[in-house]
Order: C-alpha cells, then sequence, then structure tokens
C-alpha cells in the first residue's frame, strides 16, 4: 500500500512537473517563435524573386508603308524575369519577353492618302505583329509592409516581325473598277531596346507575390519593307446572275507591274500594362539574422 502510494506521487509529480515544464517551454519560446516569424515577414528579406506577368501592350506612333501619319496597334505583352537584389535596395534582372499586336484594316487605312477608297482582301484582314528578345538591367525596391514598389530601367535585344498585306486602292471617281493591288511583304529586324518601368508587389506569403507594372519599350532605328503595286481590270461577269447581282466587281485581275519600292520606315515604341505573381527564392535574411 505505502509503495503504491509513493508510485502514484511519483506519477503526479512527473505530470505536474510535466506540465509546468511545458507551460514554460510555451511561455519562454512562443514570444520567440512569433518574432521569428514577423521576422520572416519583414521587408528585404530576399534576394531572389522569379516573375511571370502579362498584360495589354500598343504600339505607339508606328508608320507603316504609305501612311502619311502615325498610328497605334493593340495586342498583348508577356515577361518572365529574375531578379537578384545584392543588399536591401539594388538589384539586377534579367527577362524574356513575348509581345504580339494585330493592325486592323480600319486603323491601316485611316493612315493612308484621304483622297483614295481603300478595300482590303477577303483574305486579309489587317497587319499582324510580334516582338520577342532578351532585356538585362537594374532595379530599385522600396519595401514598406508587405509591399514592395520597384522603378526598374534597363537595355534588350528585341527581334521585330511583321506578316505581309495586300489591298486595293480605288480612285473617288471609279470606286469599284480597276484599282491599284498593292503587295507590303512581312519584315524582320532585331534591334537594341531601350526599356524602363514601374512596377508594385503584394506579398501575401513569406514566398509568394502578386504584382501590377506599367511601362514602355523603345526600339530605335528603322526597318525595311518593300511595297509592290500592279494594275488591274476587274473581272467581267461570268453569268447573267454576276451581272445583275454586280458581284463580280469586287473581283480583280493584276495586269501590270506599276512600281516596286522598299521604305525604311520608324517602328516606334512599345507601351505595356502587366500583372503578374511571383516566388520570392531562397533563405529569409532577416530570419537568418
Amino acid at each position: 500500500m505505502q509503495i503504491l502510494i509513493i508510485d502514484t506521487m511519483k506519477t503526479n509529480s512527473t505530470s505536474i512537473f510535466s506540465a509546468l515544464a511545458f507551460a514554460l517551454l510555451v511561455w519562454t519560446y512562443a514570444p520567440e517563435h512569433a518574432e521569428a516569424q514577423t521576422k520572416s515577414l519583414l521587408p528585404y528579406g530576399y534576394g531572389h524573386t522569379l516573375e511571370m506577368s502579362a498584360g495589354p501592350a500598343g504600339i505607339v506612333n508606328g508608320l507603316r508603308p504609305g501612311m502619311s501619319k502615325s498610328c497605334c496597334a493593340g495586342g498583348f505583352d508577356f515577361n518572365m524575369r529574375y531578379s537578384y537584389f545584392f543588399g536591401r535596395h539594388f538589384g539586377a534582372y534579367v527577362g524574356i519577353n513575348v509581345s504580339e499586336f494585330s493592325l486592323g484594316t480600319d486603323k491601316l487605312f485611316g493612315g493612308l492618302d484621304g483622297s483614295y477608297i481603300y478595300k482590303s482582301t477577303k483574305s486579309v484582314s489587317g497587319l499582324n505583329e510580334s516582338e520577342g528578345g532578351i532585356s538585362v538591367g537594374g532595379v530599385y525596391r522600396y519595401d514598406f509592409g508587405r509591399f514592395s514598389l520597384r522603378p526598374r530601367i534597363g537595355i534588350g535585344y528585341i527581334g521585330y516581325s511583321s506578316t505581309d498585306y495586300h489591298y486595293y486602292k480605288f480612285r473617288t471617281d471609279r470606286p469599284d473598277k480597276d484599282p491599284e493591288h498593292i503587295y507590303v511583304s512581312g519584315s524582320s529586324k532585331a534591334f537594341m531596346s531601350i526599356e524602363a518601368s514601374l512596377q508594385l508587389m503584394l506579398s501575401v506569403s513569406r514566398h509568394f507575390f502578386f504584382s501590377l507594372e506599367a511601362g514602355g519599350r523603345a526600339l530605335p532605328g528603322r526597318y525595311s519593307v518593300e511595297s509592290t503595286v500592279y494594275d488591274t481590270r476587274t473581272r467581267a461577269p461570268e453569268t447573267w446572275k454576276q451581272a445583275l447581282l454586280e458581284t463580280n466587281l469586287d473581283r480583280h485581275i493584276d495586269t501590270a507591274l506599276m512600281s516596286k519600292e522598299t521604305d525604311r520606315i520608324p517602328l516606334g515604341g512599345t507601351l505595356y500594362a502587366r500583372i503578374g505573381l511571383g516566388w520570392n527564392i531562397g533563405v529569409n535574411r532577416n530570419a537568418r539574422k
């Protein structure tokens, strides 16, 4: 009986000691753990980021063959980028850019000589253009809470390409008969680019963030485009139905080469606004310290 009481006392003492030790451990460790968690979310904690973003974009102040005024082509821009920060504020980045643009016939013909009438062929709905390349540069970050403001500036090597297209040019006194048929060849050229942007990031966890970025990319220089002009005749009606409905008036046959010219045209610049997501990579500097 005495042994049982002693064993019971030992068991209770061990349980009480264990409970007190656990409470002391929680009381001691919990604030440090909470502080460590807080530190892990403090600004300037990570030196590496990898991100992807996409959004609307446009070529501004761009000329095309035969245009007397510039016009804008709308599209989208995609970017994938890695950034490394040497310290709290300054860093460097390398990124891959891909852009696609489309210029509809309304805008395309709106920049041409207004004293003529222009019509597209059934197979052509406009001009398609694309840009793609790599860029490197510097970045500055200013972190506040879960937000980070990051202006960037850099240079790149961007390839530009466009599809070929063709259309008809009518005299105003003969709006349905015998137009000029104009072919514009596709073009491709690589440019050195200059880019700048401003990015706002929101960290939703230690490693994951969303971003909103607006910026522009200038492509100095000119690209060459060949324009070929043919005289045409309107195909005669083949049936009484074609003659009655005049469906032959949109069918034209090239007859003679009138001219062939090569123009050197400035491309203009690109503006974009992108939303994206990214990851902070590696060990948090604040937590490590």
